[in-house]
């Protein structure tokens, strides 16, 4: 029997990919996106800081390090401001 190693790099990589194809966020009739550079937005709802993994189908009883919330995905883009006013509030 042939044993199968698992490169996780490579698998990181390929369930980034798969998911960012798969994602529609919202529809783009008033051409909205991309968000332009400056675009300033505001986050609503618990989940943008009390993001949950949870499930047991495909992948939800993998365990991981870390998972990325929705704020912390959006501080990552260097042309996008997140109404830290809004935020503040959140985090009371």
């Amino acid at each position: 029997m042939n044993e199968i190693t698992l490169n996780w790099n490579e698998y990181t990589e390929a369930a980034i990919n798969t998911a960012a194809e798969g994602i529609v966020m919202l529809e783009n009739k008033d051409n909205v996106l991309p968000l332009k550079k400056g675009s300033r937005i505001a986050l609503f709802g618990r989940m943008q800081i009390h993001y949950y993994k949870s499930g047991t189908g495909s992948g939800g009883m993998v365990n991981v390090n870390h998972v990325s919330d929705i704020r912390e995905g959006l501080n990552d883009c260097p042309d996008i401001t997140l109404d830290s006013e809004l935020m503040d509030i959140y985090d009371k």
